[in-house]
Order: structure tokens, then sequence, then C-alpha cells
């Protein structure tokens, strides 16, 4: 395989942070997958591997695990990576992810034998432990220093310092610098091939410099030119004079497609209303929604009406059609009380599906306004209780597969995500997913999660689409899927 000296890469979004305790967004989540390594990943099928796992052994009822740690691992200061740093790092996980807490609740010890080996009991049986702990929705259990993980426990902002194929060399999070990442000479590959976040994560470049300051005109060019190997999504009006250069393939950026969503504020009118969220959800114009930014003419996109979406396109049970269809008028409180509709006015994704939704309400004569932030605003804005009754956003599908750890499909009140539903039912029925006993079990709680949702109506999706990506021929070897990867 040949190693090219460097990789630029404009992500979909603008790095600001490598912070992934506290930025639970995608754009900080695929730039920690280089830094950080993981206990375990997942292959293309999204099926558990072991990672920095050498190997592990349960008991016979699943309520004891023992862990060993593959050796020779080295963190990117030359210190190496010991059953301590692991434990510590689950400890993080453990209170910050939706999974996580549903584990602590029922940890009865989580030790170090030795410096490669830690031992994890629990007082119920935890039959899928490994597919919880490779999960890829951000939060991810990403394995960093014990300092940085007791420190980052605290809130603190801690150094990227990581196991991973990849070291941090300048971080420039801001818009118009370049965020550089530098391949880890002393990183330990696994012998097998790579397979998406699994295998021997084999860097194809020295560096990766990742920039998001370019618009459509500017990152053609670029393209063009030979300055830019690789745009993440890039606009559809892009897509023909990109082809047209032989160096250069546009192509699906994740097979399994990403759905939009429309997220409600559960504790203001006029979503506090059940009847008002079914209205919107059963009747959003999501063609609308989503030739804002997708090419509908090429069958990019597909309406998809489920809160619990199946990974593979098709196999729906129907659950991609309207799940009822309200006839009526618009609810009395949707026409009673102003809807703020907030939009990231830098995302490619979401403000047009803000501006659709918004344009659809005013021709009900619905009372509405949109209110225009950055990125960074949005994510302060929808933090607050009130001040916003609608936001847009979409997720991958490949989160769906673990939906405990979706966090939308959470309902525990003002402890869940912004939005801040509450349905006791929907949290018991995501308990007996985690704590389900095999893959049918999973299989049948999640069917139980999908039907609750669907009523409850924690948001509204908005379509389920396909985003195109640009890179040049000679990164085509490279994984396409949730998770950009800059290895093979």
């Amino acid at each position: 395989m040949k190693i090219v000296s460097n990789l630029v890469f404009q992500p979909h979004v603008a790095l600001s942070s490598l912070q992934p305790h506290l930025d639970h967004s995608y754009v900080c989540r695929n730039a920690s997958f280089l830094v950080w390594d993981t206990l375990y990943g997942v292959d293309r099928q999204l099926m558990p591997r072991r990672q920095m796992i050498f190997s592990e052994q349960a008991s016979h009822d699943r309520t004891r695990w023992e862990f060993a740690l593959r050796p020779g691992l080295l963190f990117h200061t030359g210190e190496l990576v010991r059953a301590m740093d692991a434990v510590s790092s689950i400890e993080l996980w453990l209170d910050i992810d939706p999974v996580g807490r549903a584990l602590r609740a029922a940890t009865r010890e989580l030790s170090v034998i030795d410096d490669r080996n830690f031992r994890w009991k629990f007082s119920r049986p935890v039959a899928r432990l490994t597919a919880l702990l490779s999960k890829i929705t951000p939060p991810c259990l990403f394995i960093m220093p014990a300092s940085s993980a007791i420190a980052a426990r605290s809130g603190k902002r801690i150094e990227p310092i990581g196991s991973g194929p990849m070291c941090l060399k300048t971080s420039g999070f801001d818009r118009n610098e370049a965020t550089v990442f530098k391949a880890f000479g002393r990183y330990e590959p696994r012998e097998e091939p790579a397979d998406f976040l699994t295998g021997g994560k084999r860097a194809v470049a020295h560096e990766c410099i990742w920039r998001c300051n370019r618009g459509q005109d500017d990152t053609i060019e670029a393209m063009i030119k030979g300055q830019l190997d690789w745009s993440e999504h890039i606009d559809p009006s892009m897509a023909d004079r990109l082809a047209a250069d032989p160096f250069i393939e546009c192509e699906e950026a994740d097979p399994f497609g990403f759905v939009g969503i429309c997220r409600f504020n559960h504790l203001a009118p006029p979503f506090d209303d059940l009847h008002t969220r079914s209205y919107v959800a059963d009747c959003i114009p999501q063609e609308r929604c989503m030739a804002s930014f997708v090419d509908v003419r090429r069958g990019r996109w597909r309406q998809e009406r489920s809160c619990l979406p199946f990974l593979i396109d098709g196999q729906t049970d129907g659950a991609a059609e309207p799940l009822a269809v309200h006839i009526d008028r618009p609810p009395g409180p949707l026409r009673s009380t102003p809807t703020t509709v907030i939009v990231a006015a830098d995302q490619h994704h979401t403000t047009p599906q803000g501006f659709a939704t918004a344009s659809w309400f005013a021709e009900l004569g619905l009372p509405v306004q949109v209110v225009k932030l950055t990125t960074q605003q949005v994510q302060l804005r929808r933090h607050m209780f009130e001040g916003w009754n609608i936001f847009h956003t979409w997720f991958s599908v490949a989160d769906f597969t673990v939906p405990s750890a979706f966090l939308p499909l959470r309902a525990s009140g003002r402890s869940s995500w912004s939005g801040w539903p509450t349905s006791e039912a929907l949290e018991i029925a995501h308990d007996r997913w985690i704590f389900s006993n095999s893959d049918t079990e999973a299989d049948k709680a999640a069917d139980v999660i999908r039907g609750i949702a669907n009523e409850f109506r924690p948001f509204a999706p908005t379509g389920r689409f396909w985003p195109l990506s640009a890179r040049r021929r000679h990164l085509a070897h490279l994984a396409r899927h949730a998770v950009p990867v800059f290895w093979s």
C-alpha cells in the first residue's frame, strides 16, 4: 500500500473541538477515531470485533466478564496502555452515555487485575456486552490515559492524547485554520486487514489535514486542482462537475444512509401535546424537506416515517409508510402558539429542512418564526428549556442499530437529550433491549421500542437520504461508511 505524504479532507462541518466527552457531534467523533482507539470496533456490517482487546471471558450466566488487552499498546506519549487506563475510560463512559448509565446501575465491580487484565461484575446478566462497548453512536468508548479520564469525569478539558493510528500535530479549531493529524509511528495495528473500525488500521497518509473553509466553487476548484482530496458531503449541484473529472469519484457517503429529524421541545407548547406532535410527524412534507438539499430526481431519498428505521433500505415491514393520516385541521395548540424554528445556517443538511418546515407552517396559516444561528449557537440554544420549539438535525442510520444509545429515542425527561421527552414505557423498553440475552431477544425489544416511539413521537423523521461524497480516486479503496476512515 502506497502511503501519501498528506491527505486534505473537508469534513461536513468545521471541527471546533477534540473533546469527545464534552462534544458529541459527529465531526468530533470522527476526528476522535484518529486519535483514540477502542476496546472493540465494528466492521462494515456493524458487527462487533476485538480492537484493543486480546481476549475476553464471560461466566456462564454472563454476570462476570474478564478482559485482556493486547500487549505492547502505546499512547502517543510512549507510555504503555494499561488496564487502569481502560477501567478509568470505562468509568467516564458510564457517566456520560445512556447505555453506560444502565450498565453502571447493574455494576457490582469494575476493577484492575494487573497491567493487562481487568474484571467487570454485574448484578444481572449482560450477554451482549461487546456489542454495547463497540457502538459508534457518540459518546463512544475511547480509551485514554487514566489521568485524562479522571479529569474528564470532572468536566475538564483534556489533552488529545490517545493510542490511535494518528496523533494531533496542529489544532486549528477555527473555520479559517486547519487541524493536522500525523501518523503515529509506534502504533501497533492488528494483524488482520482493516475492516471499517476494526482490524489493522494502517494510516494511508503521513499527515491528514482537516480544513473546512471553502464554498462550493472553491471546493470544486480545489478538488480538480488536487488541492483537496476528499470532501465528506457535497451539494448535489456540485456532483456533475466533479464527476466529469476522471480523477474524482462521487459516491454515496454511506450505503446505509442518514435520517433527517425534526426535534420537538416537549417541555413547552405546542409540542408538549401528543396530538400536535403526531400531526407534524404524520404530515410534514418529507419530499419538500429532502428536495431542499438532496437530489430527489435521482432517488437519493425516500420516505421514512418510523422513529426507528431498519438498517437495510427496504426492510421496513411497512414502517416507512405514514403511521397515521391526519386529514383534519392542525391542532389548536399549533394554531394558537407561535413555533420558533432554530436553524444552523452553516449546516448543509439542516438549514434547508428548517426553512422547508417553516414554509409549510406558513402555508397552513400557522404562526412561525425562523431564527438563524451558527451550529455552535444552535447547540447552546437547544440546551435551554425555553426559546425554541423545533430544530432539525440528521443521524446516520448506523446509529439506530443500537437504539438505546440513540439519544433522540431516549425519554427520561430533563436528563435526556435536548427536547426532554418523558415516557416511562419507552425507558423500560430500552432497559429490556440493553439487557437482552440474545440477538433475537434484542430484535424483539427493538420492535417494542419502535412501536412505542411511533405512537409517542419524540421527534418527526423528515426522510431518509444518501448524500454524496467526493474524493480523488487514489482513495477509492477506503471504506465508505458512517465514519470516514483514513486507514486501510
